[in-house]
């Protein structure tokens, strides 16, 4: 049975959608493809974050995290129904919003990066990668349970929340440690 023929409109819409819910190709790598996706995020974050500080406009960075979000639901829908699969390792829209979103909740990294303090904030980057992948692989609860919404959602929603572990934990960490080292 022939399949259904798609209209060139069709057609431009998948591509779309597999575009981006594959952070442009990144998803392709044949190595570790959601690691390659969270640092895709981690430079998006980091260029957005230049963008802010030579422009002046604030909160560039959180408008990101919200439309990498937005759009990852609906490309990873897409590219989810095209493909057949729940989860295609191929999608990395997912790792790259967790990834900005746990560096938009280390207000420490943000700090840093508005003024200039690029080695410190290149540590603080390193230690929410590190902590985001940790969250993304092991998925504690309710991690795992979020995998089982509906289409794009659950396949966003799992990364959202380890990035917002991920954040949440190196804020504390920063804080205790700045708050230990004051003693």
């Amino acid at each position: 049975m022939a399949r259904p023929t798609q209209t060139p409109q069709r057609k431009r819409s998948d591509l779309l959608a597999r575009v981006l819910a594959t952070g442009f190709g990144c998803g392709y790598s044949p190595v570790a493809p959601g690691t390659v996706g969270a640092l895709v995020g981690v430079v998006l974050f980091w260029a957005s974050k230049g963008l802010e500080r030579i422009s002046g406009v604030r909160f560039l960075t959180l408008g990101l995290g919200w439309l990498v979000l937005s759009i990852g639901i609906w490309a990873a829908s897409r590219a989810m129904s095209e493909w057949g699969t729940k989860d295609p390792p191929s999608v990395v829209i997912d790792e790259m919003a967790g990834q900005i979103i746990a560096l938009l909740l280390t207000p420490q990294l943000n700090e840093a990066l508005m003024r200039g303090l690029y080695t410190q904030a290149a540590v603080f980057s390193l230690l929410s990668f590190a902590s985001f992948r940790l969250f993304d692989i092991l998925k504690p609860y309710p991690i795992k349970r979020l995998e089982q919404l509906s289409a794009g959602l659950g396949i966003m929603a799992d990364d959202v929340m380890a990035g917002v572990y991920a954040g949440v934990l190196l804020h504390l960490s920063l804080l205790l440690g700045s708050y230990l080292s004051s003693l």
